[in-house]
């Protein structure tokens, strides 16, 4: 239950953050060049309150990169499931 006078932030509900650990590819301030590093992306559910359905947040750092609906989310999950699969991915060209 929330009050009417609750801060905005305090009106939505979050699922434990599900941590999935990935390999980004980063570039340094000096150097243009792409690299790979260790990283985190966690994906949370949430709701704001009265909204009628969940939402799908994948943050990484704590900064929230994209917010799906239910249905995106699982077309985002079928895409990259159908990307990483080995005959999908692009062959060496000779």
């Amino acid at each position: 239950m929330h009050a009417d006078d609750d801060h905005p932030d305090d009106r939505h509900h979050d699922s434990a953050p599900v941590p999935v650990p990935v390999v980004l590819l980063r570039r340094g301030a000096d150097d243009p060049a792409s690299r790979p590093a260790p990283g985190e992306v966690s994906v949370v559910r949430t709701r704001r309150c009265h909204d009628p359905e969940d939402w799908v947040v994948l943050e990484e750092s704590g900064t929230a990169h994209l917010v799906l609906d239910p249905a995106g989310a699982r077309r985002l999950a079928a895409a990259l499931l159908t990307a990483t699969r080995p005959e999908s991915l692009p062959r060496e060209r000779g």
